[in-house]
């Protein structure tokens, strides 16, 4: 009886001891509870998975369905998620049975971190040119998860994977060529405001498919923006937002060539914007000086256009604004190049206007 229960208690403190090494190995490790031991390894590995999906900022809205082993759960009921995560070799220790409650810990160590990051390299090691869209999109997620498992991880294991960071960056650079899809980010002067892109509000960072689109930036106290972009495939367009304080009851009177009285009434709108009236003789003025030098080649003419924006105080310019642009269009087009032009006005007007102290221009 001696010797049984001697052998019991070594194997009890042999297997103790391994359970408690193997859980002080754990890099990332997360508690979930549950009604049974299923429950409970499904609520530990959804939270050991928010450690990593919190990080990814993609705009692939699909819902959280994380993948073990032993464990498949579709925890949409619990937290709408922007991600499918895989995670591979999770360990779960320290299960604690109280009261129809079960409490348990999942954790990665370094060999199961080494074995999802090799999964997620696999993945992404295909030719993206012979993938569908969806199967693009779903590859552009993983690699929003490599990024950001690697963000999360600790100093003293980052070591082991530097060269990862730049080979998916490559990765992710060719599947945003192959999907036609570009990042935009917003550079504001202001740091609450709202911005919504062909009628859907979105945030700085969204990911959008190659083409051209129509913007509003709105923030309180603060001129509403309108404008249009392109972003192109792979590109990270920075689109910048200088808002302007509106101001009211004040006048400025429009300078023009004569041959561009077109512009008088994209102006006019961009001051009403501002509570500006336009008004001829006011002494404070917005002048448009425009220089396009052209030459024609087999039916297409070569323009390089120069638009200054200035504005006057009592016969003193204060501040200019100057934009320019090569542009090649067929002969006939005149429309256009007068749109073209239209745009580079509107482009330097708000910037000019952005950079006035309104209240201190207007009191000069």
């Amino acid at each position: 009886m001696t010797q049984i229960k001697f052998i019991f208690c070594f194997f009890f403190l042999f297997f103790s001891s391994i359970y408690a090494v193997h859980a002080a190995t754990f890099i990332l490790w997360a508690e979930g509870n549950g009604n049974t031991v299923k429950e409970a390894k499904a609520s530990a590995l959804t939270a050991l998975s928010q450690q990593v999906i919190s990080k990814v900022e993609s705009s692939f809205e699909t819902k959280l369905s994380v993948i073990n082993d032993d464990v498949n759960r579709d925890s949409s009921s619990v937290k709408k998620i922007e991600s499918n995560l895989i995670l591979k070799g999770v360990a779960y220790v320290d299960e604690i049975k109280k009261d129809g409650n079960v409490k348990i810990t999942a954790g990665l160590d370094r060999a199961a971190i080494r074995s999802t990051i090799d999964y997620m390299q696999n993945q992404l090691n295909v030719d993206f040119s012979i993938l569908n869209r969806d199967e693009k999109a779903a590859k552009l997620l993983i690699s929003d998860q490599l990024t950001a498992l690697i963000s999360v991880l600790p100093g003293s294991v980052l070591n082991d994977f530097d060269d990862i960071t730049a080979w998916n960056k490559a990765k992710r650079d060719l599947l945003l060529k192959n999907i036609f899809m570009g990042r935009v980010v917003f550079v504001s002067n202001t740091p609450e405001y709202t911005v919504t892109i062909d009628g859907k509000p979105v945030k700085s960072g969204v990911f959008l498919e190659q083409n051209n689109y129509e913007f509003t930036a709105s923030a309180q106290g603060k001129r509403t923006m309108n404008g249009q972009f392109f972003v192109s495939g792979g590109e990270t367009l920075k689109l910048k937002l200088n808002f302007v304080e509106t101001v009211s009851n004040k006048k400025m009177s429009l300078r023009l060539p004569e041959s561009y009285g077109f512009l008088n009434e994209e102006l006019e709108d961009i001051l009403a914007d501002l509570g500006i009236e336009t008004r001829s003789g006011a002494d404070h003025v917005l002048a448009v000086k425009i220089k396009d030098d052209s030459s024609e080649v087999d039916g297409y003419t070569s323009h390089k256009i120069n638009v200054r924006v200035e504005a006057y105080a009592k016969k003193t310019r204060i501040k200019k604004v100057t934009v320019r642009k090569n542009l090649v269009i067929q002969n006939g087009e005149e429309n256009t190049l007068n749109n073209e032009i239209n745009k580079l006005v509107r482009m330097g007007a708000i910037a000019l206007m952005s950079r006035l102290d309104l209240d201190k221009y207007f009191a000069q």
